[in-house]
C-alpha cells in the first residue's frame, strides 16, 4: 500500500509498536507536524500539531505502548504528544541545534534526544524534565536507541563512532570504532545481546552488546 503524504518532504517515519492490531505509521518533516496514517487503507488518521516555531522536524518515535509520540525539530526543540487526546504534553527547548534522533525507553519512563550540538539528552517522560546530558561525541548525533532492559543507550554519530552509555550513571561505557564514515543507524535485537550499526561506509556491523 502506497501512502501519499502530499507535496511536502517526509524526513522520518515510525511504525506503531502494536502494528498487527493498530496499522498506523507516524511521519514528520517539513511542516513540523506529525501525521499518523493507516497503512492498510492508505489514509491519514490524525495530525499532531507542533509549536508554531517548529517548522521542520527530523525525527519521530512511538513509545512502546503506542500512547505517546516524540519528535525532534531542526530548531533544537523536542515535542511529546499524547496520541489519544492529540495534545502536546511537552514542548522542550532541548538543544542548540537540529535534533536528528529521538527514542523512548522500553518501560516508557524516559525519552532520549540526539542533536547536531553533539549532545544526548535523557528526559523523564512524566515530568518532561532533563535527567542527564551525555557528552562525548565529536560531531552530530545521528541515531539513538535504548537497550531492551533499559540500562543502556546506543548512539551513532558523524564522528564515525558508536557509543554505549549507562542511563543510570550517564557515563560512556564503550566506544566502538568499526566504521570509517558517519554512523547513521543503531539497533538492538529483541533480547539485547546484539547491537547493529549502519554507516556511510556502506557497512553494517553487528556487535556483541553489554546487555545481560
Amino acid at each position: 500500500m502506497d501512502i501519499n503524504a502530499g507535496p511536502v518532504e517526509c524526513w522520518a517515519v515510525a511504525v506503531h509498536p502494536l502494528f498487527k492490531s493498530v496499522p498506523h505509521v507516524a511521519t514528520t518533516g517539513q511542516s513540523g507536524h506529525v501525521n499518523i496514517w493507516n497503512y492498510v487503507e492508505g489514509t491519514k488518521v490524525q495530525t499532531l500539531e507542533a509549536a508554531s516555531s517548529n517548522k521542520f522536524s527530523m525525527s519521530v518515535d512511538y513509545s512502546n505502548d503506542g500512547s505517546l509520540i516524540a519528535s525532534g525539530s531542526m530548531n533544537g526543540s523536542v515535542s511529546v504528544f499524547d496520541v489519544a487526546s492529540q495534545k502536546r504534553v511537552h514542548s522542550l527547548e532541548a538543544h542548540s541545534m537540529c535534533v536528528r534522533a529521538v527514542c523512548f525507553s522500553p518501560d516508557g519512563k524516559y525519552f532520549v534526544s540526539g542533536s547536531d550540538d553533539t549532545q544526548i539528552h535523557v528526559y523523564d517522560v512524566e515530568r518532561g524534565s532533563a535527567v542527564s546530558v551525555l557528552s562525548g561525541h565529536g560531531s552530530w548525533i545521528l541515531s539513538v536507541r535504548v537497550s531492551p532492559n533499559g540500562k543502556y543507550i546506543a548512539s551513532g554519530s558523524s564522528d564515525r563512532k558508536l557509543k554505549i552509555w549507562s542511563i543510570q550513571t550517564g557515563e560512556c561505557v564503550a566506544t566502538l570504532s568499526g566504521h570509517t564514515d558517519a554512523v547513521w543507524g543503531v539497533a538492538w535485537n529483541n533480547i539485547g545481546d546484539r547491537l547493529a550499526s549502519v554507516g556511510d561506509d556502506d557497512n553494517i556491523i553487528v556487535y556483541k552488546s553489554l546487555e545481560k
